[in-house]
Parts: structure tokens; sequence; C-alpha cells
């Protein structure tokens, strides 16, 4: 970042307020007239508006940023529907407000800010989290005080404001031995009703096809697609 100026996202009243301060200062000693219809500052005066504005451009401005944190690390977040990194991560921002975050496992970047491992739980990840996020506005940007604090403080102050996520576990999968093998036993269950179901509807189309035209299969029959 060059010196003297602000980053992008943030706000600098800096320059405006000097000049307006310096101008407020040396009214009283500007001499002003009027003449074909145009006001004439004295030369002497315009100087000194001139040096007094100089003198206090170099005011502060205000880096704003959301700090982003979860615990397990690793979350992919979204502000306002746009994506600004992995959790911890940081964004700027230009106004205060309410902002929609939303975090989402991603198994990659998950594994990678976790070295490799999923953190005890979470082999399975995490549950989506979707939250507000109000942005606070702080004393020294409040009416009057801002003023202030950007023309009397010759630094860039930093306004990050944090928030911490605690993800929770997404459901796991059986991990027990009766626990799968009663998944298996519902899975292969499963698949048995679904191949007698094709064989009836298979058997109930040809016998619709080899029918004479004037029969018609028994209404309480199942219809095939």
């Amino acid at each position: 970042m060059q010196e003297g100026r602000c980053p992008r996202q943030s706000y600098n009243a800096g320059s405006g307020a000097a000049i307006w301060l310096a101008t407020v200062l040396s009214a009283p000693r500007m001499g002003a007239m009027r003449g074909h219809g145009m006001l004439h500052v004295s030369r002497r005066a315009g100087t000194r508006v001139l040096l007094a504005a100089a003198a206090l451009i170099p005011a502060a401005c205000v880096e704003r940023k959301m700090v982003l944190r979860s615990d397990p690390p690793g979350a992919v977040a979204y502000v306002d529907d746009e994506r600004v990194g992995v959790t911890p991560c940081e964004t700027p921002f230009s106004h205060y407000g309410t902002r929609r975050v939303v975090l989402e496992y991603h198994r990659e970047s998950f594994l990678k800010a976790n070295g490799g491992v999923a953190p005890p739980g979470f082999e399975a990840g995490f549950q989506r989290v979707e939250a507000d996020a109000p942005l606070g506005i702080p004393w020294y940007q409040w009416p009057v005080f801002d003023l202030i604090t950007e023309i009397a403080i010759p630094f860039t102050l930093t306004d990050a404001q944090v928030f911490d996520y605690a993800l929770a576990p997404a459901d796991p999968l059986p991990t027990r031995p009766e626990d799968r093998e009663a998944l298996d036993r519902r899975k292969a269950d499963l698949l048995e009703r679904a191949r007698e179901l094709r064989a009836h509807l298979r058997a109930r189309n040809e016998a619709e096809r080899e029918a004479p035209a004037g029969d018609s299969v028994p209404s309480g029959a199942p219809r095939g697609e």
C-alpha cells in the first residue's frame, strides 16, 4: 500500500475535513468582495487556507474487515453469497450493517486446513452453517467523533470485527459391526423389493402386448410406466 493512501474498501474523510476545518479557522481573516458576479478572496488568506489544508491532509483512514473463524478450521466461507475464503479468513467491507455468513463443507479444503486428517468426530464432515453477522459501528466512527479521530490521528485505524463459529459434526456413518449389518440388511431388502417390482411390471407389459385387442388387463393389477 502506498504511503498516504487508504486501501480499497476504506473510508478516508481526512482531506475533505482538513479543507473544511482550515476554511472555518481562516474565515475571519478572509477578505471577500463582490465584483462582476464573482467572489474574490485575498491572496494572503487563500495562502493560509492552502497551507493549513496541506498540513492536515495526511490524516488517518479506517480499514474495515471481517474476520471469520471456525472450530475446527477449514470451512469454505461465503458472505452475502460471495465466497471469501477458507476459515480462518478475512474480507474487507465498506458499510456497516448485517451480513449473511454461510460455512460449507468441502472435503479437500477441510482436510488441507487440518493437516490432511479430519479431526475426531468430523470424519463425515460438518453441518452447514447459516448465520447473520452484525457489523457494529465503533465509537470512533460515530458522527463528530469520526471527524476528530480522522483529522487528529495521523495513522491508519483498523476496525477488525471477529466472528467465531463452532462447527457441528455431520451425521456419522455407522461404525459398530451390528449397525453396519443392519444397514446392509436394509439395503439388500430394498434391492430385492425393487427387483420384484421390476419383474412384475415387465410381466404385466408383456401380457398387455400379447392380449387380444378387445381384452384388457384386470383393473386391480398395477399399471406399468
